[in-house]
């Protein structure tokens, strides 16, 4: 399942970005029930559209842009759908988390800003466009405390509440759940094999490539920690929804193929090496030997 979704990805990719498709897609089994959250990811998705080709803003961010929400709107899509499966949330907070996606970086500016403040400024842009869409109250909450759960700095707790090793957050188990969907569905596209060292190149042009992050960004070693640390050192577990999806697996295939990379240049054993190997190669060299690795496989 998870190569269709990379391969949808990539095709996506060749053509303009389609944020208001992708959320009519992922959103399409809950309409009919959740008409309000309906108009509210619609209505964010033109929002974004017109800050973007408008003429009004700067250029869109290399990485966080309508691509980046398009991809993450759909994986949020699979990734509520198996939750409701699996019974982890229910279908009303599937559309809160799915609506949500589609602006959680609405306004991002590129920046590496911590502290929670360009999703604060999301969560307001987003939660005023489904106010005025008709969202209620409590879903609106909702929706505003899954934005802000998209913090990269809430990542490992988020994970924590989820597994049960910390104490439930306030707005109750399910919450948690949906919180660690879109985390998940917030770095598809980027632990993905094929797609993710693309989309690390983006990154470390939106960083700036002469920044210590760009300059990480841009290397084997750099992505193999990403993958590693995913969702924190101390606790790499993804969620029952993102292992039945095939996620998880695509972030391990993609961790070995490094030690698979590395052998033909100083029969590297681990991945590490492999890394370190592919980062003293051209960039164009390294990417074909890593390429090679993931289709030995």
């Amino acid at each position: 399942m998870i190569d269709g979704v990379e391969a949808g990805f990539i095709v996506r990719r060749r053509a303009p970005p389609d944020l208001p498709g992708a959320f009519a897609i992922a959103f399409a089994w809950l309409a009919a029930s959740h008409p309000a959250l309906a108009r509210a990811g619609q209505r964010t998705a033109a929002a974004m559209d017109a800050a973007a080709t408008g003429g009004a803003t700067p250029p869109e961010p290399a990485y966080h842009n309508r691509h980046h929400a398009a991809e993450a709107t759909l994986a949020m899509g699979l990734l509520c759908r198996h939750g409701v499966a699996r019974g982890c949330i229910d279908a009303r907070h599937a559309a809160i988390g799915i609506a949500a996606m589609v602006g959680h970086d609405m306004g991002h500016d590129g920046s590496q800003t911590r502290g929670g403040v360009l999703e604060r400024r999301s969560r307001d842009a987003a939660a005023a466009l489904a106010a005025a869409a008709g969202v209620l109250p409590a879903d609106l909450a909702l929706l505003g405390d899954v934005i802000l759960g998209t913090d990269p700095d809430q990542v490992a707790g988020n994970a924590a509440r989820h597994a049960g090793r910390l104490p439930p957050g306030p707005l109750g188990p399910a919450q948690d759940a949906l919180r660690v969907l879109a985390n998940e569905a917030d770095v598809c596209a980027s632990l993905l094999p094929t797609l993710g060292p693309r989309l690390g190149l983006l990154l470390a042009q939106e960083w700036g490539a002469d920044t210590p992050a760009g300059r990480l960004a841009r290397t084997a070693t750099g992505r193999l920690a990403f993958l590693r640390a995913y969702p924190c050192p101390a606790f790499p577990a993804m969620s029952g929804p993102a292992r039945t999806l095939g996620l998880d697996a695509a972030r391990l295939r993609g961790i070995t193929a490094y030690a698979a990379a590395g052998h033909p240049f100083g029969a590297a054993t681990t991945p590490e090496a492999g890394a370190a190997a592919l980062d003293r190669m051209p960039p164009d060299a390294a990417a074909a030997a890593y390429a090679a690795a993931l289709v030995r496989g």
